[in-house]
């Protein structure tokens, strides 16, 4: 079968930013025919204006996509 990535940025493609809300996605994601999910940086960093380029903890998770 072919690979189907989707890049996805959790607080620019969901209203509630979190990984709950992203697995309660899946469906959707399976109806476009995609295959594998690559989340954009997820580790903390600071301000909230950030694609994670400049980490400032860059082993811990983003808090507000909430805790591990």
């Amino acid at each position: 079968t072919d690979l189907v990535v989707y890049e996805t940025l959790l607080r620019d493609f969901l209203a509630r930013p979190n990984y709950q809300t992203l697995m309660d996605s899946l469906d959707y994601f399976e109806r476009l025919g995609v295959t594998a999910i690559q989340l954009m940086p997820v580790n903390e960093f600071d301000g909230n204006l950030s694609w994670g380029y400049n980490p400032a903890y860059p082993f811990a998770i983003e808090s507000s996509y909430g805790s591990p």
